[in-house]
């Protein structure tokens, strides 16, 4: 049930025409509206809707912006598939200084705000001329010398050292503010509601909030305050926490725990601001790497956390000096978590890329459409870069296949795995079992995915913080690598789910303890692992990890056969829950099936041949000296990807009925589909594919 809050803020998301169409409609309590009565010509349409897939850019505009010039970019963004516009160039919000004074050196373009504001206003107004969505994108807890030294009292302090204001060396010297400082906090929600008013931006990107530069901070009399008054407990003083470095300490895993919370507090004060001023307005953050450690543990970011208050979620597919095509299988991994983080939101999440070359933000493109997610399309400039022209007119044509993906919005739309296999990625786990280790649980957690994914297993990745909301639902195999942390009512959930009829596969420690990283009842962890239908006692997750390739470093082992042999065994022993399988003769793709609310079924298929061959070849190798200094991982070049294209496919998927209509197959760069040749019988339909040179779709209708 929606409240009229609710309908307020999402009837704005339809796409009649490939765009993003913005309605102004008010209403409380939510009468059933027709969009026939709103805008001439429009179908009935029912008002809450699956959502189509973002399609973004962004534009580093400068304070001197003609109209002319930004209807000139919008009307080439929206000729170029583009729906949604990231700002950029005008990130510094809070830098409103008198008249005369030196613009100070700072990583973000230091813009007065009355220049964000006029410079923005124009901007917006053309991107919605041309049917497109304006998304602000600012950092927020990052500051420049001067502001700092005016603020001090702002600004983050070190448990060990809390009279000295905090620095963070990264970007070129950052200072920075404290979140829960009610200052601060009030000073960014008044310019933010300053520039939502003035412009009329759709949304928010809100970047860099963070405790920097280390788990030491933040250790302010806020902070010491409203951890007392969350956990009801208190925090060492500078000279205990100077020798603070025992992981093993329970007030030490609950600071960790509450700067989580405490960052997803400030976003939910952003969005309660933003509901109060404009309930229509998306809230959205920037974060990378989502199931590595580092910036959960040690610098408190967590978009697990932050997804409550959040209404899109974006995945920063951000690696030093990474591959993105060829470390396909850790990015789509990453890709299911975040898209587990977005359960139950109304808009699908989305994905920046940063590729080296058009076959590469091709295949990055159609990565993410098959995942479920939107794209962010970067393209041509270094990474970091804050300047100039980002995104999908950065090269001489548009990139990815925007305008083939607009033309085709219900491929696209909201939607979730076709599966009944579900992989259980547990935050307490990643987060209390050991300090900044990825040994320890997310590679063994990430050797499973990747397994899966290359072996075209199909499967959705739940979070156990969403266990008690449903998170099983239509799942009748659990699988469980490496969880040592379990709550007692997470156990309750997983104990339901098996009585009910699921299957429950564990390995690794189990519930050894609980979402803390107390330890267990002996007994109690003992009873539980007696209740699963397979426990293995030794891991084969780390031994099958499919690594991030990387420029600067040697090409990482290869996953060890016999580790993903046990892994395939137990798809294959619980093989009713896989509910469909995909072949190729010669080459490979990247298969999924994906459901939407309408229930419409669309089998992606992305060709991956000869992506994986070189590093096979490579394996373990290191950086030959001199001769250029390339080094091992700079496999051929990102301008030939793929080798061959993907031919002989055969699918294989549980269909109850017969389609309702022949089934339909995309092709990216042909404009009209072709019927898909098909057999259907007894509940299961098999389709063809002579082959797949870049990324395909057949759309089913039940």
């Amino acid at each position: 049930m929606h409240t009229g809050k609710e309908v307020i803020r999402w009837c704005r998301y339809f796409e009649p025409s490939g765009f993003l169409m913005r309605l102004s409609v008010k209403v409380s309590p939510p009468p059933i509206l027709s969009l026939a009565l709103i805008i001439p010509g429009f179908k009935t349409i029912p008002m809450i809707t699956p959502a189509s897939t973002i399609r973004a850019t962004s534009w580093g505009y400068t304070p001197d912006v003609t109209p002319e010039a930004a209807v000139a970019k919008a009307r080439a963004l929206a000729a170029a598939g583009v729906n949604l516009l990231l700002t950029e160039n005008n990130r510094y919000i809070l830098y409103n200084p008198r008249p005369g004074t030196p613009v100070p050196h700072f990583h973000f373009v230091a813009t007065h705000r009355r220049d964000i504001i006029a410079s923005t206003a124009v901007v917006t107004r053309a991107m919605h001329d041309a049917g497109l969505k304006v998304i602000h994108h600012v950092t927020s807890c990052y500051a420049s010398a001067d502001l700092a030294a005016l603020h001090p009292d702002w600004t983050q302090r070190d448990l060990r050292d809390p009279d000295k204001p905090l620095y963070f060396g990264d970007y070129g010297g950052v200072h920075l503010f404290c979140p829960t400082n009610p200052d601060f906090r009030h000073a960014f929600l008044d310019a933010l509601t300053e520039i939502t008013l003035a412009t009329d931006v759709d949304g928010w990107m809100i970047d860099e909030v963070e405790f920097l530069p280390d788990w030491f901070s933040c250790g302010c009399v806020h902070c010491r305050a409203a951890f007392h008054a969350t956990t009801g407990l208190t925090l060492p003083d500078p000279a205990a926490a100077a020798r603070w470095d025992d992981f093993s300490d329970p007030l030490r895993r609950a600071f960790i725990a509450w700067r989580m919370t405490a960052l997803a507090d400030f976003f939910a004060a952003v969005r309660q601001r933003l509901n109060d001023i404009r309930p229509d307005s998306i809230l959205t953050a920037c974060h990378a790497n989502i199931v590595d450690v580092w910036s959960a543990q040690y610098w408190g970011i967590d978009k697990i956390a932050l997804s409550r208050p959040l209404d899109l979620i974006f995945y920063e597919a951000y690696i030093r000096a990474g591959q993105a095509a060829r470390s396909w299988p850790r990015h789509a991994a990453e890709e299911a978590v975040y898209l587990a983080c977005a359960h139950r939101k109304t808009l699908p999440p989305f994905t920046l890329f940063y590729p080296k070359s058009q076959p590469e933000a091709d295949f990055c493109w159609a990565l993410a459409a098959s995942r479920g997610h939107g794209l962010w399309s970067w393209f041509g400039k270094p990474a970091g870069s804050m300047g100039g022209e980002h995104g999908a007119l950065a090269n001489a044509r548009s990139t990815p296949d925007f305008i083939w993906q607009s033309a085709r919005p219900q491929l696209f739309r909201r939607a979730e795995p076709h599966t009944r296999i579900a992989l259980l990625f547990s935050k307490a786990t990643r987060d209390m079992i050991s300090p900044m280790d990825n040994s320890a649980y997310i590679d063994p957690w990430a050797g499973w995915a990747t397994t899966l994914l290359e072996a075209n297993v199909g499967f959705r990745v739940v979070l156990d913080v969403h266990l008690s909301e449903g998170a099983l639902d239509g799942a009748t195999l659990l699988l469980m690598p490496d969880t040592a942390c379990l709550s007692d009512a997470a156990m309750g959930t997983i104990t339901r789910f098996r009585d009910a009829g699921g299957a429950v596969v564990a390995c690794g420690e189990t519930a050894t303890l609980d979402e803390t990283g107390a330890l267990r009842d002996e007994k109690q962890q003992k009873a539980f692992v007696a209740l699963l239908d397979l426990h293995m006692p030794q891991s084969p997750g780390a031994a099958a990890l499919r690594h991030y390739l990387r420029n600067d470093q040697p090409v990482p082992p290869q996953p060890d056969k016999e580790a993903r042999r046990q892994i395939l065994a137990v798809i294959e022993q619980f093989s009713a829950s896989n509910l469909w399988r995909v072949t190729c003769k010669e080459g490979s793709v990247a298969a999924n099936v994906l459901r939407d609310g309408t229930g419409l079924v669309t089998v992606h298929l992305v060709n991956t041949s000869g992506l994986m061959d070189a590093m096979d070849e490579m394996d373990g190798m290191d950086r030959p000296e001199g001769d250029g200094g390339k080094g091992a991982a700079d496999i051929a070049t990102s301008q030939t990807l793929i080798s061959q294209s993907a031919s002989g496919l055969t699918i294989e998927l549980e269909f109850p009925q017969p389609p309702a209509n022949p089934p339909q197959l995309h092709q990216v760069g042909i404009d009209a589909p072709i019927d898909c040749s098909h057999q259907w019988q007894a509940g299961r339909l098999t389709l063809q594919i002579p082959d797949v040179p870049r990324y395909a779709i057949i759309e089913l209708t039940p």
